[in-house]
């Protein structure tokens, strides 16, 4: 009964062992992204995005604002006051004018003698009119009817929530070129990694080969050790071209917000079935329209000409009809007398002269204006350039794609004939070797001019303004709002 019970707990144990090995090698897996699946989690997580996202809300937040002063302004207000020591006025004293007027119809009446003693001199004296509690409740509606300057907020913060929406595009364009980038030169730091870590196999398994064939006196000791030297030189590359992958890995998580310590791998192709290159004028036509720095330049220059009117709007007069409703009382003993007061009316308004601070304002504002202006030329000027650069770039990557593709298949070619030639006796291991070195720089060659390409053609798409609208979907309720 023990043996089985300790069976039992040894079973248990060994199980759970199995179970924590099986669990870790799950959680250290490396993740594995093609470019789609990095592009989405970039799309997610970029921080540039969310801010962008951010100043969206932020001017759907000032759109509402502009909104809210052309609505009616309703203001409560009151107040409950105690005097401690009531304020005083110097005024004539009453009770003298009183007492010196009873006298004098007195006296002009003949009811009493005639007594110039029985006035009092008239003098002036402090006196309080105020009563020691006072209560004062207000409600006052306030319409602007007209006011230039709210009509051009109200656009003007319109102007700048649809330029927020371009700078949204246009982060997203970035974010998904610099994936884009990022990915690719990792695939191609990848294939060169695979290339290399071959080509070091093959040329290890051929040394171990030519070292049997020195120890049985077929090849000389120097054939052997000069191939043994130029294995030892080979393999620092190996691991540099590792290294440089995995560089490459970090640059693909910096560009995808994502943190350096995750595991990351990648998978993916290159397709070359279709190199298309459009025409020059055709792409400027288009950049001209859809580049996303010109079309946020544009709506900045909007957003300067609605900063002109609205520097303007200072010169035109404001009309507000108001209105309010005051409840107040008053009384020296908590016992209030209660009035009411109302009124409605229209204010107009107009400066006549402020020293020229408008005009000023004005001037400043058009300056801007200008200046948006020649930065629009410039980025035109830039870009157009920048395109005709990129689709020469195209021409010339297209050939030597072309020929690397050529020259891989006769490397390769090269490769099988000194393999023949070393069975059938005729070659030798160091012409095979060459060979294999040959295909190796050929097929690298290749790799390099196809991330050329990729490159090229990501920045010309850039250039262009062409953004998949698949990657603007999670964003619908900031662009279309």
């Amino acid at each position: 009964m023990i043996l089985c019970k300790s069976l039992k707990n040894k079973f248990i144990f060994l199980g759970i062992f199995i179970i924590s090995l099986f669990s870790n090698d799950l959680y250290s897996q490396d993740k594995v992204f093609d470019l789609q699946s990095a592009i989405d989690y970039s799309l997610k997580h970029n921080r540039d995005i969310k801010i962008a996202k951010l100043e969206v809300d932020r001017a759907n937040a000032a759109v509402s604002e502009a909104y809210g002063y052309a609505l009616p302004t309703v203001d409560f207000t009151a107040s409950l006051s105690h005097f401690i020591e009531k304020a005083k006025m110097p005024f004539p004293d009453f009770g003298a004018l009183l007492n010196n007027s009873t006298y004098k119809v007195l006296f002009d009446e003949k009811i009493i003698p005639q007594d110039n003693s029985k006035y009092k001199p008239l003098e002036t004296v402090l006196q309080s009119f105020a009563l020691s509690n006072n209560y004062d409740a207000k409600i006052q509606v306030t319409q602007i009817l007209f006011n230039s300057a709210v009509l051009e907020g109200i656009g003007s913060a319109g102007i700048y929530l649809d330029l927020s929406k371009i700078l949204l595009q246009s982060q997203i364009s970035k974010s998904v070129l610099g994936v884009q980038k990022a990915f690719y030169t990792a695939l191609l730091m990848k294939e060169m990694y695979s290339v290399i870590n071959t080509s070091y196999a093959t040329f290890e398994s051929t040394v171990n080969n030519v070292k049997l064939l020195y120890e049985q006196g077929f090849v000389s000791e120097f054939n052997y050790l000069q191939l043994k030297v130029q294995l030892e030189n080979f393999k620092p590359r190996v691991l540099e071209a590792e290294n440089a992958y995995q560089l490459t890995l970090d640059a693909l998580k910096l560009s995808m917000s994502m943190d350096k310590s995750e595991k990351i791998d990648i998978q993916g192709t290159y397709d070359l079935s279709q190199i298309d290159i459009p025409d020059i004028n055709t792409a400027i036509n288009k950049a001209m329209k859809d580049n996303f720095d010109i079309k946020s330049l544009e709506y900045k220059r909007k957003v300067d000409n609605a900063f002109v009117n609205l520097k303007r709007s200072e010169y035109w007069p404001s009309l507000v009809a108001f209105g309010n409703a005051t409840f107040s009382g008053a009384s020296d003993d908590w016992n209030f007398t209660n009035y009411n007061t109302s009124i409605v009316g229209l204010s107009l308004s107009i400066n006549l002269y402020n020293g020229g601070k408008t005009d000023r304002k004005v001037e400043q504002e058009l300056v801007n204006v200008l200046k948006t202006d020649e930065q629009i030329k410039t980025v035109k000027e830039s870009i157009s350039i920048g395109i005709t650069s990129k689709l020469l770039d195209l021409q010339r990557i297209k050939q030597n794609i072309n020929s690397t593709l050529e020259n891989v298949e006769l490397s390769e070619r090269a490769y099988q004939i000194a393999e023949l030639r070393l069975k059938e006796g005729t070659g030798t291991q160091l012409e095979l070797l060459n060979s294999e070195q040959a295909k190796r720089e050929a097929i690298l060659n290749k790799y390099k001019a196809i991330n050329d390409y990729y490159n090229t053609k990501f920045d010309l798409d850039n250039l262009l303004g062409n953004l998949n609208p698949e990657y603007l979907k999670n964003y619908k309720k900031y662009l279309n709002n």
